[in-house]
């Protein structure tokens, strides 16, 4: 059997979607292909979770916004070292190095796209990489894409077309899984009742994520009284009490009616006890990781119409167009009015399970990448 070399370049091993699919498809490679992992930056979440199942994994500290000559020389000595070997980028700032170094290299290299558009405003160092990436896609070997839209975003503004492939992220039923017990000791601990109509999100703090709506929501929820069961639980970095810059945009706060709990670890027990999950993000999404954990772990989704939403959400969740505050609201409402604890609000949740755990099943996945990758 022969053995095949892949070199995994990614920005950081920080807690994202990028670095996660990365990581689960590394865990269920074929037992024939030896992975080395460097990360541009530093160690993150992923680098001792690696080095457990292990992989080799190399962090270079680039200086963010900022190219060093010796950082780029040692990057290049390292993917030098052997000759058969494949270089498999992740991100825009992975695939820009790797592909100019490569014109020296001359190894078989593939690109991750993540993403599927852009926001109006971007800096003018991310606007130059990405007009540099449109030509340096005509000399890579493969482009991975994990949603439709991004395919389409990207070869629309001139990306290669040719072997451009979508490949799905996939889920392990093993990590996520519907769990009663998880269910009540979740609720427990945040002291939710059984009637209590409890949304969540989980995203880090930042633009593209749309947390500025979900207060919105949760500001203008107040003054209707249907929905004084309905209760939000915020998770994600620095979405906590002491950041200032969340918490002014409340009308009030601290609110009974929300809770912030920062960064989880256990994400299968933040979805197992939570009723909804929502996914406002304005902008950027391919396939989002949330939405297939979620449902995964039998909790429907509601989220915007970005991406490849509604493609994964298919007919057990909901999908709005052009989200707003008033469309997520009236979302909302009408799903606590006319669906929660009614006939056929737990078989939603065994279906959205059923139709992850099939669909999206990550040893067919990585199968399917790693095929792809390796193949001549």
């Amino acid at each position: 059997m022969n053995v095949m070399n892949i070199y995994h370049i990614i920005s950081n091993l920080g807690n994202g979607g990028a670095e996660s699919m990365l990581y689960r498809l590394i865990s269920n490679s074929p037992i024939n292909i030896r992975h080395h992992v460097i990360s541009l930056s530093g160690e993150g979440k992923y680098f001792k979770l690696l080095e457990k199942i292990g992989v080799k994994v190399t962090c270079l500290n680039f200086k963010k916004k900022r190219l060093n000559i010796y950082q780029i020389i040692k990057l290049y000595k390292i993917l030098n070292k052997e000759k058969e070997i494949i270089l498999n980028t992740w991100m825009s700032n992975s695939n820009f190095i790797v592909t100019f170094l490569n014109f020296f290299l001359k190894k078989k290299l593939i690109w991750n796209i993540r993403n599927s558009t852009h926001p109006k405003k971007q800096n003018f160092l991310k606007i130059i990489i990405f007009k540099i990436n449109r030509y340096f896609s005509n000399f890579t070997d493969k482009i991975i894409y994990n949603s439709f839209t991004g395919k389409q975003f990207y070869e629309n503004t001139g990306y290669l077309k040719k072997n451009s492939i979508v490949i799905d992220n996939g889920f392990d039923s093993k990590i996520y899984f519907l769990s009663k017990e998880l269910r009540n000791n979740f609720r427990n601990k945040y002291f939710f009742e059984k009637k209590d109509f409890v949304i969540g999100m989980i995203a880090r703090y930042d633009p593209q994520k749309n947390y500025n709506l979900v207060i919105d929501v949760i500001n203008k929820l107040k003054d209707y009284q249907e929905a004084k069961r309905i209760k939000f639980i915020l998770a994600g970095p620095n979405i906590i009490n002491n950041n200032i810059d969340l918490i002014q945009k409340f009308q009030s706060f601290p609110n009974s009616n929300v809770i912030l709990i920062g960064e989880v670890t256990d994400t299968n027990l933040f979805y197992n006890g939570v009723d909804i999950t929502i996914l406002p993000s304005s902008y950027g999404e391919g396939f989002p990781n949330v939405i297939g954990e979620s449902m995964l772990s039998g909790t429907p989704c509601i989220a915007n119409k970005i991406g490849d939403t509604e493609r994964i959400i298919d007919k057990y969740g909901w999908i709005i167009n052009d989200i707003n505050s008033n469309k997520l609201i009236n979302k909302i409402l009408n799903i606590y009015n006319n669906f929660f604890l009614k006939e056929g609000w737990s078989e939603l949740g065994l279906n959205c399970n059923e139709f992850i755990s099939k669909k999206y099943k990550i040893k067919f996945i990585s199968e399917k990448y790693f095929n792809t990758i390796c193949d001549d």
